[in-house]
């Protein structure tokens, strides 16, 4: 894979070509006729492997930071002078990893096997002292060479000769790159960093995993960010093409707008005939570091704690609250999530000005602080039913998951659906959360929650899966290398991601206009349920009714 790497419009049909030849009974030579392809266009022209647009690359970039376009340089490599622009697509993501030799020797194959198809990695040795000089920078990234040649070999031709040329072993100074140079003098301590494919620049943060008690950085870790751009710019394409539908309202309510947790704050949503237009609610969520926003781990808040955005029915926010919005916030990083809030149109009918408060922080440095960037968006649901009402099952709290769970409600539930309800959906937000010696719930086990509506069961199955899931997540909005233990699966969340929501349609069991009784139990393990163990579970549990 050369600079192409990964888009449309870049190999021809080879096939074509042969019937070409034996037509006109000349054989194929290796001359450029500098004609278009079969596919009618230029090489690297089209839409990117993934139907994204390419980026045309940015000349009048000119200064170096994170969140700025990429500067373009030349450096000599293994393989000769490489010029950046030259190599530039607008469909890859460059991922430039800083020489340390306490890391650098940690294994190669995960980051080759399971990186993004449109990622390059550039090998870099950021000193030009004496010690390090082009035959010692030379001799540094050739050992990786040769272990990233290797492995490639074994892996066959096929992906040899597609991965071999996403690989670039630099023998200059990295300071030669204006990027590399740049970020280090801001950020001395950041030993990896990205060119997404919009030319912008990524911080890289961690690339340490806890392992014998101790941290240890490794190589495979750089693989994550680009998986997480392609993510982002996905999302961007998908919410700009939906937006331009009749039946969408995006309405924005904070503009990189920096809110601490425990203050009230004020959002402007539309108006309530407008509001009540509309059927569905999502809100799309930045939740970016205050301040300079960099380095993540000088800036935003170091704990991966249950984000919470509460309605305020007050001015001061000392009566009740409703939480509207519930994620988790990441480990000294920001995040970007999508979360459909449907049910809260209820709540949220009054549209204008309205009071909310946040909770994000722990227990030692209080309340963080974040730059929040929010819209709702407004659609229209295709069976044209929209919220009409609810009950409360499960008030939310906080609630011991242990053998005396179950008595905070010993009678069960019970629900009325008015006339005019056409499907009744549970409504359950529910993240485990500590881990007890021994079963480690109710945060990093497997557990059940189930309802049983009139007799007929409704349960949920929150999995504990492999070890490394919520990186492997990377790719579905869980922030990359975040501090701490971010990549370690949970079984109902991750950190810097949303809570796994339980959305399920109850009408097969539900009367309508009468009385139904709800029965709940819950419990742990997957092939022995056994009782709750311990540990916590941030709760809440609703019913919620739709029609017309």
């Amino acid at each position: 894979m050369g600079a192409g790497a990964g888009c449309k419009g870049e190999t021809e049909d080879e096939g074509g070509d042969e019937a070409a030849s034996e037509e006109s009974g000349t054989e194929d030579t290796e001359t450029d006729t500098g004609e278009e392809s079969d596919t009618g266009e230029p090489p690297e022209t089209g839409p990117c492997f993934d139907g994204l647009e390419r980026w045309e690359w940015d000349a009048s970039a000119d200064h170096i930071g994170y969140d700025l376009p990429a500067t373009d340089f030349t450096v000599e490599t293994l393989r000769g002078p490489k010029t950046f622009s030259e190599i530039w697509n607008g469909c890859d993501n460059h991922v430039f990893v800083m020489y340390s030799a306490n890391w650098w020797s940690t294994p190669i194959e995960p980051l080759i096997d399971d990186a993004a198809e449109n990622t390059h990695f550039w090998f870099v040795v950021p000193s030009d002292s004496a010690d390090f000089d082009n035959d010692m920078r030379a001799a540094l990234v050739g050992q990786i060479a040769q272990r990233v040649e290797g492995h490639l070999e074994s892996l066959g031709p096929e992906v040899q000769a597609a991965k071999t040329d996403t690989f670039h072993y630099v023998i200059d100074s990295g300071l030669d790159i204006p990027a590399v140079q740049g970020i280090l003098a801001t950020n001395p301590n950041e030993e990896h960093f990205t060119i997404g494919r919009h030319q912008k620049i990524w911080e890289g943060h961690n690339v340490a995993v806890a392992a014998s008690g101790s941290w240890i950085p490794l190589l495979e870790q750089t693989r994550w960010w680009s998986r997480y751009i392609n993510y982002w710019y996905g999302l961007e394409a998908e919410l700009a093409e939906e937006a331009e539908s009749p039946d969408v309202l995006v309405h924005r309510v904070a503009d990189a707008v920096e809110i601490k947790g425990g203050e009230p704050y004020t959002w402007t949503l539309p108006d309530a005939a407008t509001m009540a237009e509309y059927d569905r609610l999502e809100v799309d969520m930045f939740i970016d570091c205050p301040g300079v926003g960099h380095p993540y781990v000088a800036t935003c808040g170091e704990w991966d704690t249950v984000g919470s955005i509460f309605l305020c029915e007050d001015a001061e926010c000392e009566g009740d609250r409703r939480r509207v919005i519930k994620w988790i916030t990441p480990y000294s990083a920001p995040g970007r999530w999508v979360i459909d809030i449907t049910p809260e149109l209820l709540e949220l009918a009054a549209g204008g000005e309205l009071t909310f408060i946040s909770a994000h922080g722990d227990n030692n440095v209080g309340q963080y602080t974040y730059r929040y960037t929010v819209d709702f968006r407004f659609s229209k649901a295709e069976d044209g039913l929209r919220p009409i009402g609810k009950a409360e099952l499960i008030p939310r709290g906080g609630y011991g998951w242990n053998e005396n769970y179950h008595a905070n409600w010993p009678e069960g539930f019970s629900f009325t659906a008015p006339e005019g309800t056409q499907r009744t959906e549970l409504y359950a937000r529910i993240s485990g959360h500590g881990a007890v010696e021994g079963s480690q719930c109710a945060e990093f086990c497997s557990f059940t929650h189930e309802f049983s509506v009139n007799g007929t069961p409704f349960a949920h199955q929150y999995v504990q899966e492999n070890v490394d899931r919520c990186a492997m997540l990377t790719d579905e909005g869980v922030t990359p290398n975040q501090g701490g233990t971010w990549f370690y699966d949970r079984s109902s969340w991750c950190p810097g991601w949303v809570i796994e929501e339980w959305r399920e349609d109850l009408s097969s069991a539900v009367e309508v206009g009468a009385e139904n009784s709800v029965a709940y139990d819950s419990w742990w393990g997957i092939n022995n349920p056994t009782p709750p163990p311990g540990g916590n579970m941030d709760a809440r549990v609703e019913v919620v009714f739709y029609g017309e």
